[in-house]
């Protein structure tokens, strides 16, 4: 969405939009490990969160390689 409809929306709530963004992000990662939403304007969900909320396909990120004791 246009960052000027979400600070409407977190206005009427009497919320501060980068800090509610960020609350939302932080229990995605905690959850899931992934964000909910990305970008300034627009803010838009991450393709794993369309997939968690069942509007797409599932696609993971990439992850930093651990180190499994054996060599590439």
């Amino acid at each position: 969405h246009a960052r000027a409809v979400l600070l409407d929306a977190a206005a009427e709530h009497s919320l501060m939009l980068d800090g509610a963004l960020e609350t939302i992000n932080d229990v995605a990662y905690d959850h899931w490990e992934t964000p909910f939403c990305e970008g300034e304007d627009p803010v838009v969900l991450t393709p794993e969160a369309l997939a968690l909320a069942g509007q797409a396909p599932a696609v993971r990120r990439p992850t930093a390689p651990t180190d499994s004791g054996f060599a590439p």
